[in-house]
C-alpha cells in the first residue's frame, strides 16, 4: 500500500508543481495588464451595445493581455538582438583576436562553422586540397 501511495505521489507531484508554476507565472505576467484591457473591453461593450459577463471579461482580458505581452516581448527581443547582439559579437571578436593562442583556435573553429552552416556550406568540403606527405 505504501509503495502505491509513494508511486502515485511521484507521478502526481511534478504535474501539480508544473501547473502551479504555470498558474503563478500566468497571473504574475498578466496581472498588471488586466485593468487596462478590462477598460478597453468595457469601452468596446459600450460602443457595440451588448453585455459581456464579468467572468468572461476577466478571462478575455487575461488572454488578450498575455497575447499583447507576447508580441511586446517578441518585438523587444528582435530590437535587442538587432541592436545589441551585433555590437557584442563584434566586440568579443576584437578581444579574442588579440589573444595569441586562442585567436588561432577561435578563427579555425569559426571558419569551420561558417563553412558548415553557410548557404553554400555543402560545397565547402567538396574539393580536396593536396597535403604534404
Amino acid at each position: 500500500m505504501k509503495k502505491y501511495l509513494l508511486a502515485g505521489l511521484i507521478v502526481l507531484l511534478p504535474a501539480a508543481l508544473t501547473l502551479m508554476i504555470i498558474s503563478f507565472l500566468f497571473d504574475f505576467f498578466t496581472g498588471p495588464f488586466v485593468d487596462p484591457v478590462s477598460h478597453l473591453l468595457a469601452w468596446l461593450e459600450m460602443k457595440l451595445n451588448f453585455h459581456i459577463p464579468v467572468a468572461l471579461i476577466l478571462i478575455v482580458s487575461r488572454l488578450l493581455a498575455l497575447v499583447l505581452l507576447f508580441f511586446f516581448i517578441l518585438i523587444l527581443g528582435a530590437l535587442a538582438r538587432w541592436l545589441f547582439v551585433k555590437n557584442f559579437i563584434n566586440w568579443t571578436n576584437r578581444i579574442i583576436s588579440k589573444i595569441p593562442l586562442i585567436k588561432t583556435i577561435y578563427n579555425l573553429s569559426r571558419d569551420i562553422f561558417n563553412a558548415l552552416f553557410s548557404k553554400d556550406g555543402k560545397k565547402a568540403f567538396k574539393n580536396l586540397s593536396p597535403s604534404p606527405s
